[in-house]
């Protein structure tokens, strides 16, 4: 009952402030007197032309809506006034209206107290976070200081173990040492043997290239020898067969010339029988035709039938059954 109480107290505190248009028979509606429809088109001589000052952007930014919730709200729970501006109709609003519609649709005592207690809560989730975040923040320091002092002792081991390992190398690398000495002296000697041999072997190698070398100069001689016998043997031949060339060409002159006389006295012989032949044809053709034209001249004019209506298939029926 007490709290009830409390609750009942906190409501009486508070007090609505008017709000136009839907909310216009709700209390409070007469503190401002305002019979503005909620959509109004404005043409710039209103005389609270000035008042809708504004925009869209400053709408939304002022009670924190989105475009699509503003679009949804204007001219049903808050007031819109439609300006032209440049080309276009743009919506723009008035602060009276704006502030109305906030101070109606703000929260209520227990939507307060709520939030109050959510407000509370978090308090106390931050500070708990915050102890918990120093202990972690105390072990995890306390953690990497004996995970340090873990690493040196491992170190220090490792360290000790390498120096004995070291040790051990060193004194078999020397015993290595020592017996690849005389391995060493052996391997030098074979070589040394071998490259005595390899000398004599280039010596004698090198005469022998020398002497291939002279029966390879004396091979370029003799071919360029060949070779020059071969450019005078080919000249004369080309010489003799050009010579050959042009008595051949001068008796196939000679030849064609003959022949195309020949030819010529052919086609004149074929020319004058065939134009012979021809006029004889036209002659015998001349004659026939006059002969046509004596006999048509000699035979009696015919004259043509004359034409006889058309007739329907019945009157040629009626002229069979006569």
């Amino acid at each position: 009952m007490h709290n009830e109480s409390n609750e009942l107290s906190e409501f009486d505190s508070l007090t609505l402030s008017p709000m136009p248009g839907p909310f216009a028979g709700r209390a409070g509606a007469n503190a401002i007197p305002d019979d503005l429809p909620m959509v109004m088109w404005l043409r710039g001589d209103e005389p609270h032309f000035n008042d809708f000052s504004v925009d869209v952007d400053g709408a939304m930014t002022e009670l924190g809506i989105r475009r699509s919730r503003l679009t949804q709200i204007s001219g049903r729970e808050l007031r819109v006034g439609k300006k032209r501006v440049d080309r276009y109709i743009r919506p723009c609003f008035r602060p009276a209206d704006i502030a109305a519609y906030k101070s109606f649709t703000r929260a209520t005592a227990s939507h307060l107290k709520s939030s109050q207690v959510l407000d509370d809560v978090l308090m106390r989730l931050e500070n708990e976070t915050g102890q918990l975040i120093d202990k972690v923040a105390t072990t995890a320091t306390q953690n990497s200081a004996n995970f340090q002092a873990a690493l040196e002792a491992l170190a220090t081991e490792f360290r000790q173990a390498q120096g004995l390992l070291l040790r051990e190398v060193t004194d078999r690398v020397d015993s290595i040492e020592r017996g690849l000495d005389g391995s060493l002296q052996a391997a030098l000697q074979r070589v040394q043997a071998n490259l005595m041999a390899v000398e004599e072997s280039s010596a004698g190698l090198e005469s022998k290239i020398s002497a291939q070398n002279d029966t390879i100069l004396s091979l370029m001689n003799q071919n360029h020898l060949l070779i020059r016998e071969l450019h005078a043997a080919t000249a004369t031949r080309f010489e003799a067969l050009g010579q050959q060339f042009a008595t051949e060409l001068a008796e196939a002159v000679s030849r064609s010339a003959a022949n195309a006389s020949k030819t010529s006295e052919i086609i004149e012989l074929t020319v004058h029988q065939t134009r012979s032949v021809i006029r004889g044809d036209l002659n015998k053709i001349l004659e026939k035709i006059m002969e046509k034209i004596d006999d048509l001249a000699k035979a009696p004019p015919s004259y043509p039938k004359p034409c006889q209506p058309h007739r329907s298939r019945y009157h040629a029926r009626r002229l069979r059954q006569f």
